[in-house]
């Protein structure tokens, strides 16, 4: 049966592939939820390496000093008259 704006996917998973730990007729939405979760998480993925490369070119650049020193030098006598 054809529904409009929709194609059938033919696919052969190995007998022990977790999607068929679902009841038939639950398997072709949690397949499609999964196909659609992992499209989504390669999209993040693919986001999160481009900007590791740009924070990488950008420390390689300016010899990795792009970061201030956040360390307080904290002066002991001062602290214990607190």
């Amino acid at each position: 049966m054809a529904r409009k704006g929709l194609k059938r996917l033919e696919i052969w998973l190995p007998d022990n592939h977790p999607i068929w730990q679902y009841p038939p007729g639950q398997r072709s939405p949690m397949a499609r939820e999964m196909l659609d979760l992992a499209l989504y998480l390669e999209k993040r993925l693919r986001r999160l390496e481009e900007k590791l490369d740009t924070l990488s070119r950008s420390e390689t650049t300016d010899g990795g000093n792009s970061r201030e020193d956040t360390t307080a030098s904290i002066n002991p006598d001062l602290f214990l008259e607190l």
